[in-house]
């Protein structure tokens, strides 16, 4: 049995890659399992290709990259959860799972086993789809987590940690991790900011690791009416971050993380205004460029 798994490179899709590789360990034997992480718009070249025709069955996490759910989809397992491609669910794949509002590690836990959720599984779908994220749990023990565990990039080690299930010391590990990002998010300099954006403004930053944590420490000093760090502007709608990247023929091209700041923000509407190519949520989507949109500083 040969196995080929594609995966986001982000928490929920090691996670829900670990998942696949407990439930084909309990279910074959000599099982052959190649795992690829991606990220979205990323490219499957001929290796990969020939990988995905070889194998019994091909594995989609997380993602939904045109070149892999159309080659062959009578061997696919589609798991995801994004709204930007929620008019291919269940088109697509024979097998496998796609719903809004769950992570796809959670989808995964779901469709695949019957026992109870694992709490680190619990914590890592919190965090995807910012449950509850205005709840004292969440900054205490979900982002924490998340922390930790993004530096942990791994199949195994997930896989370990899924089957111990006991995240304690993971979460307070993780707390000063989280302490060190909040210092850094709080010296952030902008990049650009637009006051007309998305009814309300855009402000964007270049580099910063993790622009999703630094969307919610906006929002939850907005919404708890706490000091406010020198980089809150009032009335805010959408939050963008910039990375500079080469690809692999040395070419420059730019990545954008978009988060929104309020919740009746929808991140799908900013990126399809601007006809930037990308996907995600109304929370949180991305798009992948040519051109430095804000190459020009304030």
């Amino acid at each position: 049995m040969k196995v080929v798994v594609f995966y986001d490179a982000d928490n929920d899709g090691y996670m829900a890659a670990a998942i696949v590789s407990m439930y084909l360990d309990g279910i074959y034997n000599g099982v052959t399992k190649d795992f690829f992480p991606l990220r979205p718009r990323g490219k499957v070249n001929e290796k990969k290709k020939n990988k995905m025709e070889e194998a019994d069955r091909n594995y989609l996490l997380d993602l939904s990259i045109p070149e892999i759910l159309y080659f062959n989809p009578d061997k696919l397992c589609w798991y995801d959860h994004h709204k930007s491609v929620e008019e291919k669910f269940g088109r697509v794949a024979i097998a496998g799972k796609q719903e809004i509002g769950k992570s796809t590690s959670r989808l995964v836990w779901e469709d695949m086993f019957s026992a109870p959720m694992p709490l680190v599984v619990d914590l890592t779908d919190r965090y995807d789809v910012f449950r509850d994220e205005y709840n004292s749990y969440f900054e205490k023990s979900v982002i924490p987590f998340q922390c930790i565990m993004e530096r942990m990039r791994s199949i195994e080690v997930y896989k370990k940690i899924v089957q111990d299930d006991r995240p304690s010391r993971l979460i307070a590990t993780g707390s000063y991790l989280w302490k060190t990002e909040k210092d850094q998010f709080y010296e952030a300099q902008f990049l650009r900011y637009f006051p007309n954006w998305g009814i309300g403004g855009t402000v964007v930053t270049k580099e910063i690791q993790f622009p999703g944590r630094f969307a919610y420490l906006y929002r939850l000093a907005e919404k708890k009416q706490i000091a406010k760090p020198l980089w809150w502007k009032p009335g805010l709608s959408f939050y963008i971050n910039q990375n500079d990247k080469v690809d692999e023929t040395g070419v420059p091209f730019f990545t954008y993380s978009v988060r929104r700041l309020k919740d009746t923000a929808n991140c799908l509407d900013l990126i399809r205004e601007f006809n930037f190519s990308g996907g995600g949520h109304e929370a949180a989507a991305g798009f992948r460029s040519e051109i430095d949109h804000f190459r020009t500083s304030e």
